[in-house]
């Protein structure tokens, strides 16, 4: 095997160094997803990157565009995807209980948000923050729930 390039680089890598990730993303993909969210905000990429984005949290080293795809199409959306109940995202194949551990935060960050905004100001003073709350908080649930608001003159 004199001659042959070596299988494996086997120079040491240090954060932060673009070698680190070799393997898992030769192409600077999650790189460059990371920076279109940073630089160009909420509306710089579909939905299958922001869960795939989500997705790289949990699983450093592994691609994860067909599984943010294969969730979007059972799931029917962003908003299905990270409203749908723990069990059946860690079912979901390719997934497991830290995949669906880091979608399930962003709808338990979101709420908290919305709940924060209500406790700030009045919600009935604005027809769309109480729409916008109700919304965030039960739009896919999967067990019904009613909710009772009790208004004067």
């Amino acid at each position: 095997m004199d001659g042959q390039p070596p299988l494996f680089d086997e120079r040491p890598t240090v954060s932060g160094d673009p070698r680190s990730d070799i393997g898992n993303d030769s192409s600077g993909h999650r790189g460059r997803l990371r920076k279109r969210l940073l630089d160009g905000g909420a509306e710089a990429l579909g939905d299958h990157e922001v869960i795939e984005l989500l997705l790289m949290q949990a699983v450093p080293r592994r691609d994860m565009k067909p599984l943010a795809r294969s969730l979007l199409h059972r799931f029917g959306s962003l908003a299905g995807v990270l409203q749908a109940e723990p069990r059946a995202l860690a079912a979901h194949p390719g997934m497991g209980e830290a995949t669906a551990a880091a979608l399930r935060v962003v709808t338990v960050a979101a709420t908290r948000m919305a709940r924060q905004k209500v406790r700030e100001a009045p919600v009935l003073s604005s027809w769309h923050a109480l729409i916008d709350y109700l919304t965030i908080d039960m739009a896919h649930l999967t067990v019904e729930r009613v909710r009772v608001l009790y208004l004067n003159t």
